[in-house]
This record gives C-alpha cells, sequence and structure tokens, in this order.
C-alpha cells in the first residue's frame, strides 16, 4: 500500500520541480522503506528529494544534506561502501564550507 502511494507520488513529480512538502513525503517515506529493509525503494524516494534539491538549489547547497546523507545511508546498509563513502565525502564537504572545519 505504501509502495503503491509512495509510486504514484513519484509519478506526479515533474522535472524535479521542488516542493518542501513533496520532498519531505519522500524523505520520510525513503526513511519508512530504509527501516523495513527496502533499500531501493528507500533509495527511490531519496533521489526524488535529491534531484527536486539539485535543481532548486544547486549540489553544493547546504540542502543538499538529508538526501545525500540518506543515500549514503541505504547504499551502506546495501554494502555498497564506496558508493555511500562518496556521498557521506559530499556531505562533509557541503558542511565544511557552509559552517567551516
Amino acid at each position: 500500500l505504501i509502495e503503491d502511494a509512495a509510486h504514484s507520488k513519484l509519478e506526479g513529480v515533474v522535472d524535479g520541480e521542488y516542493d518542501e512538502d513533496c520532498a519531505v513525503f519522500h524523505r520520510r517515506v525513503g526513511i519508512i522503506f530504509k527501516r523495513l529493509g527496502e533499500y531501493k525503494l528507500a533509495l527511490d524516494m531519496y533521489n526524488v528529494e535529491l534531484k527536486m534539491v539539485e535543481k532548486k538549489f544547486g549540489y553544493d547547497h547546504d540542502k543538499m544534506y538529508y538526501p545525500l546523507v540518506n543515500i549514503a545511508g541505504a547504499l551502506n546498509r546495501q554494502g555498497k561502501y564506496e558508493d555511500a563513502l562518496n556521498k557521506y565525502t559530499k556531505v562533509l564537504t557541503i558542511v565544511e564550507n557552509k559552517w567551516g572545519s
């Protein structure tokens, strides 16, 4: 049921246009899927949020923190450690640029 609702919402996202409520929806559903062990579905949700945030604010904006951390966590759970590390490294760069090292 959640999967169907999430995918129907996913199909409604046009070209990754940013909408705060929609971004939060995808983040929260992604968290639910991750906790259920459904990492691919979680990544689908997180990537929608990532696309929206990136399009609106740019790849180096601090709003990229949450989607990147969530994607890294799901990749880590899948055993895709190098991919996860790349995302965590990007997050670290964003944080250091925003708040210093």
